[in-house]
């Protein structure tokens, strides 16, 4: 967002020098120009550059338009002063020049007859400077309109992002065509991979060693559009393409490369890992023996790790309505007691109870089934241990209270009576009961 400028009347707003030669569009604020050219015609007869910034109608104007205005005023003071340096090296170097043909011709005087070469060389050397001289100067916008309309020239095209790339491009860069890359290629046998920031300078021809991966076919690319669906950016000029990626496994992708050997590093997560080499285009199944049951093995196990989280996360509590009266919050109370054993310390207590009197049971009746642990009746028959019976007695007389308080605890008597585990519970005691009132005793 643009912050509104506060009305200063004497002091000049800051503006960096890059942001005076970075001015991109044109503007089409014809009113404000035509007040602006108002305002400077009413100062053209102190013949000077009216100093917009000592007008209120500045302030009101874009960042950008006031960026434009401030090149004007600047550009011709910096090209007075670029001209009086030229000028200045100009007369330098003639009087270089002069000191150096006095004294060839001195040189040339005393030894005779070779005054023709020492001119020849004079005038090389006269070529070679005025060659540097022309390299050393600023070059500024030719033309009138574009210095009125601040459009800076470019002669080479800076970096192309990708339209999968979240970087904001202002200036649309034109596009290489198929000769220039294949050109660029050719001139440049390395390339400089960046990732995330960390750069690797590596040969074209190690990456054709695996067409069919990411870098692989990066390196067979020959069209703007086949880089950029591989790339998030790529500059020509820098002779570097740009992944917008984590650096830390890239060091074991580009071995892979080098050596034709992938290994998997302890310290890095196996599942970013597999991440990357789903990226590069990169099968598991390159890596080496040492690593590929170590990887296979962690990978299993966190994933095993994350679908126990994702189900606990999963599973919503049912909220019980008890409804409103006097006994709700005993009738709570007992529910949570036998049905929910993380909600307290004795809650705990009784669910451990319950499966050791479960265990119990089971391991009594077993019991009772041998030969050698029954009794026998005065006829010599065969019949239950009393001490087994006796502990098959406590424990369904515990099964049996239990039942009973959390079907009075449940908030809804029919959906408890109906569900799989209580219907479970009843046909486990049922036969007791049956056998304890409707089976004559031995």
């Amino acid at each position: 967002m643009r912050k509104r400028a506060a009305t200063r009347a004497k002091k000049a707003p800051l503006a960096s020098f890059e942001s005076l030669l970075s001015i991109e569009s044109k503007f089409d604020e014809s009113e404000m120009a035509d007040h602006w050219n108002e305002e400077n015609d009413n100062h053209e007869d102190n013949d000077e550059l009216a100093e917009p910034w000592k007008y209120p109608e500045f302030f009101q104007m874009s960042r950008r338009r006031q960026n434009c205005e401030i090149y004007r005023v600047v550009a011709p003071a910096v090209l007075g002063m670029v001209s009086d340096v030229a000028a200045m090296k100009s007369r330098l170097n003639e009087f270089h020049r002069q000191r150096q043909n006095g004294r060839e011709e001195e040189e040339d005087h005393d030894q005779g007859g070779r005054t023709e070469t020492g001119w020849s060389r004079t005038q090389a050397r006269t070529e070679t400077d005025h060659n540097q001289d022309k390299h050393q100067q600023f070059v500024f916008p030719a033309s009138q309109a574009e210095l009125d309309n601040c459009v800076p020239t470019q002669d080479t095209p800076g970096w192309l992002f990708s339209p999968r790339s979240n970087t904001p491009t202002e200036i649309a860069e034109p596009e290489p065509d198929m000769e220039t890359i294949a050109q660029h290629k050719r001139e440049h046998p390395k390339i400089v991979i960046n990732i995330g920031g960390v750069k690797h300078e590596v040969m074209w021809k190690m990456l054709d060693k695996r067409p069919l991966t990411r870098l692989g076919m990066l390196a067979k690319a020959r069209t703007h559009e086949s880089i950029l669906k591989l790339v998030d950016a790529y500059s020509l000029d820098d002779n570097e393409i740009y992944f917008d990626r984590d650096p830390g496994n890239f060091n074991s992708i580009l071995n892979f490369y080098r050596t034709d050997r992938l290994h998997v590093i302890d310290e890095v997560c196996v599942l970013e890992f597999a991440e990357d080499l789903e990226f590069w285009m990169i099968k598991e199944i390159n890596l080496e023996v040492c690593c590929i049951d170590k990887f296979n093995t962690r990978r299993e196990h966190i994933l095993g790790e994350v679908e126990k989280e994702n189900i606990d996360h999963s599973e919503v509590e049912v909220i019980e309505d008890f409804g409103d009266g006097y006994f709700v919050p005993y009738q709570r109370a007992l529910w949570d007691l036998f049905e929910k054993p993380q909600s307290s310390y004795c809650a705990k207590l009784i669910s451990l109870l319950s499966i050791g009197l479960v265990l119990i049971s089971t391991v009594g009746m077993c019991f009772n089934t041998f030969d050698w642990m029954q009794a026998q009746d005065v006829n010599g028959d065969p019949v239950d241990n009393p001490k087994l019976a006796f502990i098959e007695a406590v424990c369904i007389s515990y099964f049996s209270i239990e039942y009973l308080l959390r079907l009075a605890g449940s908030p809804v008597k029919w959906d408890f009576m109906k569900g799989t585990m209580n219907v479970i519970d009843c046909m486990a005691i049922a036969p007791y009961y049956l056998t304890l009132f409707f089976v004559e005793a031995p």
